[in-house]
């Protein structure tokens, strides 16, 4: 999870950004939690939690051996006066433990130390692909491994489906790429269930650029809207910009853009994308028609 920029804020249709109140500031290192998890460095900030690197102390007296965590910490986050953390931090657990893919990262347990609730969560040593593109010289990535990338992905969009489980915030933000060549699929934070309607997770949920015109204006995410997210993720990978630039798709839309052909995608592929960004890829999983854009 990367620190949101100008261009990823979240967009909230049910409650104005005024609302949600700062997130609190980030923890001291050498802090431990719970008894338990010896906070070493903060990795990143988002805009419901702190994600830090941390020791598990209790792992390691047992073992013998270094065991390090990520440790997700929800501080000080509220909205309209309630406090959201414990609510958002069991849901995300409860969502996980539906989720099983090599491709999805895990998350073990939650801790509570008032006020502070907090996720245990695998190691990856890495960065994420927002990182990776921002270091891409053309802005895209290399064929190779765009397509490595955007498979892995399918898969775990898959799985969640499969459980039915909507992601409803995939970027390249959410994406870890780890050292030894490990593809995560990060924060459910703001998944819920594919029947499940809007509720207050919604306001936490999508960066515009990502959403789709259905979940701008308002729409209860979807599979579809997780393909549309995809599916600029992809364009991404191969253009190194989005299909609608800076714009959302709305935006994009009420000024006449009309997304053009990344290089190095053939035709019929394009054909494909195009027809999933206009959420029309509904009866087919997302690997089947992944495979037909690559």
């Amino acid at each position: 999870m990367e620190a949101l920029t100008t261009g990823e804020a979240l967009a909230c249709p049910a409650a104005s950004p005024t609302e949600l109140a700062a997130l609190a500031p980030p923890l001291p290192c050498d802090l431990v939690l719970a008894g338990r998890y010896r906070l070493c460095e903060r990795l990143a900030s988002g805009a419901t939690s702190h994600v830090y690197r941390a020791e598990d102390l209790l792992s390691r007296a047992l073992s013998g051996r270094e065991a390090p965590v990520a440790l997700k910490v929800y501080t000080g986050l509220r909205l309209a006066g309630r406090d959201l953390a414990p609510r958002l931090a069991l849901a995300e657990l409860h969502t996980a433990r539906r989720l099983q893919h090599p491709h999805i990262l895990r998350i073990h347990d939650l801790g509570w130390e008032p006020p502070v609730c907090f996720l245990s969560m695998e190691y990856i040593a890495g960065e994420t692909l927002a990182r990776r593109l921002q270091r891409s010289p053309a802005g895209g990535l290399p064929a190779g491994l765009a397509r490595g990338i955007a498979l892995a992905l399918a898969a775990a969009v898959d799985a969640a489906h499969e459980v039915g489980i909507v992601h409803g915030d995939i970027k390249p933000a959410n994406v870890l790429l780890g050292d030894c060549g490990e593809i995560k699929l990060i924060d459910f934070a703001g998944a819920r269930d594919r029947d499940a309607g809007r509720d207050e997770r919604a306001c936490l949920s999508y960066s515009a650029r990502y959403a789709s015109p259905a979940l701008l204006a308002g729409a209860a995410p979807g599979p579809r809207d997780d393909y549309y997210a995809l599916a600029c993720l992809i364009y991404q990978l191969f253009a190194g910009a989005l299909p609608y630039g800076t714009r959302d798709a709305l935006q994009g839309l009420r000024v006449g853009m009309r997304p053009q052909r990344p290089p190095g995608m053939g035709r019929r592929g394009w054909r494909v994308l195009q027809g999933v960004l206009a959420q029309r890829a509904d009866r087919e999983g997302a690997t089947a028609w992944v495979r037909r854009v690559l």
